[in-house]
C-alpha cells in the first residue's frame, strides 16, 4: 500500500467517523431517523446500530 493509499483510507475512515457522531448527536436530541437518514446519508439499520 502506498503513502497515498494510505491517507486516503485514514480519511475516509475519520470522515465516516465524523458522520457517525454526529449521528449519535441527533439520536441525543431525540431528532427522527428519517431526518438523520436524509442529514447523513447513513441507513436506518447503520442509524440504529449507534444506538447500542
Amino acid at each position: 500500500m502506498t503513502f497515498l493509499e494510505l491517507l486516503n483510507d485514514e480519511r475516509e475512515a475519520g470522515r465516516k467517523e465524523g458522520i457517525e457522531q454526529i449521528a449519535r448527536n441527533m439520536l441525543e436530541q431525540n431528532m427522527p431517523v428519517k431526518d438523520i437518514m436524509v442529514c447523513t446519508g447513513l441507513t436506518q439499520e447503520q442509524i440504529q446500530a449507534l444506538k447500542m
